[in-house]
């Protein structure tokens, strides 16, 4: 995931563990919902990095995009406008963090935020780093790809994703082991 502004590679394809998620911690749950059960295939496709007030930070195992998916923990969430008013302005304050997380690590050449729900119909919102050098530039990511990242490189990304997220957003939670 990490990127410089001039250092844009492509990787080679290698496996990562991918574990069930454990259950949201408890300073976490005084706002999102304990009964919060993440998508079968977000749970299989990502890795737990943290927990913002709302939403559960998953990292995408794609090696070839620096992405992060936010989930808010809330049961029965499909759209944007299924969330009250204060949960959908906390939700574009921690897309907001999580872009500039992005910008910090990645530093890419665009910021790509969608939540489509097509295949997944869990509310959840993308936030993708594009850099014009990625094999998918200028068109969408999705379908465009994927190769998980090795063990070690993905510790090593959660870990400096979770110091951004802790130094930017006082009240993000590291996962339970």
């Amino acid at each position: 995931m990490p990127a410089s502004s001039n250092s844009k590679t492509k990787a080679t394809k290698v496996a990562v563990d991918t574990k069930p998620v454990p259950a949201v911690t408890s300073k976490a749950k005084k706002i999102g919902n304990e009964h919060f059960h993440l998508h079968p295939d977000l749970m299989k496709d990502t890795a737990w990095v943290g927990d913002l007030p709302l939403c559960r930070v998953l990292l995408m195992n794609n090696r070839l995009f620096p992405w992060i998916i936010l989930v808010p923990r809330q049961e029965d969430l499909r759209e944007l406008i299924d969330l009250n008013v204060v949960d959908l302005h906390r939700l574009v304050d921690e897309i907001a963090v999580t872009s500039k997380v992005m910008n910090e690590i990645v530093n890419p050449d665009k910021l790509n935020v969608a939540a489509l729900g097509n295949q997944v119909s869990q509310l959840h919102v993308h936030v993708v780093g594009r850099l014009q050098s990625d094999s998918a530039w200028p068109n969408p990511v999705w379908g465009e790809g994927s190769e998980p990242y090795r063990r070690n490189e993905a510790m090593q990304i959660l870990q400096m994703l979770q110091k951004t997220f802790a130094s930017k957003e006082r009240l993000f939670v590291l996962p339970n082991p």
